[in-house]
């Protein structure tokens, strides 16, 4: 069996499992001197490795925070305070939410608990409070609302609204077993993600014009009620962008195949977040991620090339303008991106109202020009 699981990885990977047992185990490995003594993948471990470290701590810290599944220190619980508790709705961002009763108001909510403050550093409650503190100044028809925070016992928690229905991922996990046949079908399918498009791009532009980013926007994060709305949640990784001294510059904090390729290198912005909520647009329409990579070391050469499977190709049927809008939400360069996510959301309308949208397809020129600057020996090579 063991053969068979070594044949399925290249050497690259493999290394690569190496250096994370190594340094998950505790041992002083540094990517430079692990890469000295593998002098045939020297290059590509030292481009590699320094990202997999940084995500490596992201894990660390959410599993010490209390978030990983295998460490969350909570006990069964049936009432905190004012709620009683019906049931676990799941482990996420900062602690385990749980869909409760208030009783004094006779409302239901998603309740977000975190462990016992005894269990919890300083730091982890701050950033806590910092994440009831952002979701509950941000009031949009398509962001979950917060009604309250507080602690109870020894656990702080803050009460969201209750949005029945499910997540975006749950509903393109169940729309892979119906693609669509026909262009009536594909056409209804193109207007529901671009009904989604503008309700995400509107919500995520009233938050940056609050200076907040999510930060780690996909399918997951998005629910879709019992009523065909969407509503953006989490806000967990958000970052106060104009002073939250907890998120270093450079950090990588986020889902990796939502990831823009600037965001390897430590840059991230409102166009970064129009990138991540475009990649959510293509699999809600192809309903498969654009990278289609399970190993480590090609799915962050993929992000960074921005090599994937254009969505032409995925969608031969789905409309043109729509392929366009996403194909520009998605390009590699931010420069080249909508500049915010109110541009998005404009164009997406435009594509839902039948009236001609803004963005247009690169021209071969324009294709070869831009292939040749992130090119340069090669394409001086060949002139």
């Amino acid at each position: 069996m063991s053969g068979d699981v070594e044949s399925a990885q290249g050497p690259l990977d493999l290394l690569i499992e190496e250096f994370l047992s190594l340094y998950r185990s505790g041992e002083p490995v540094t990517p430079e001197s692990f890469a000295l003594h593998h002098p045939e993948h020297r290059d590509e471990l030292r481009e590699l490795l320094p990202t997999l470290l940084a995500l490596e701590g992201v894990k660390r810290e959410r599993v010490s925070s209390g978030c990983g599944p295998a460490r969350v220190a909570l006990p069964e619980l049936d009432r905190l305070g004012d709620f009683r508790i019906e049931r676990e709705l799941g482990r996420g961002g900062m602690g385990v939410v749980f869909e409760a009763v208030q009783e004094t108001l006779d409302r239901r909510v998603a309740l977000k608990v975190m462990p016992q403050a005894s269990l919890l550093t300083g730091h982890q409650l701050d950033r806590f409070r910092q994440e009831a503190q952002i979701a509950a100044r941000l009031h949009h028809t398509n962001i979950v609302p917060v009604y309250g925070s507080g602690e109870s016992d020894g656990y702080h928690y803050y009460a969201m609204q209750f949005i029945a229905g499910q997540s975006l991922d749950q509903w393109r996990d169940a729309q892979q077993r119906q693609m669509p046949v026909g262009a009536g079908a594909w056409t209804a399918r193109a207007r529901f993600v671009a009904r989604v498009g503008v309700a995400a791009a509107s919500a995520l532009h009233c938050a940056h014009g609050h200076g907040t980013l999510h930060r780690d926007i996909k399918p997951a994060n998005f629910l879709l009620d019992q009523e065909g709305e969407v509503w953006v949640t989490d806000f967990g990784l958000a970052k106060a962008l104009e002073a939250d001294g907890m998120t270093r510059s450079g950090d990588i904090v986020g889902t990796l195949q939502y990831m823009p390729p600037e965001h390897l290198s430590g840059v991230y912005d409102v166009r970064s977040e129009v990138f991540a909520l475009g990649v959510t647009l293509y699999e809600l329409l192809a309903l498969c991620s654009p990278f289609g990579a399970s190993r480590h070391s090609d799915l962050m050469e993929r992000v960074r090339e921005q090599r994937f499977l254009p969505l032409e190709r995925a969608c031969p049927d789905a409309p043109r303008d729509l392929v366009v809008i996403i194909a520009k939400a998605m390009a590699r360069e931010p420069r080249d991106r909508y500049q915010d996510a109110e541009a998005l959301q404009q164009d997406l309308q435009a594509f839902l109202e039948d009236r001609p949208i803004i963005a247009r397809r690169l021209s071969m020129v324009s294709r070869a020009r831009r292939w040749c600057r992130r090119n340069r020996t090669l394409a001086a090579a060949v002139t």
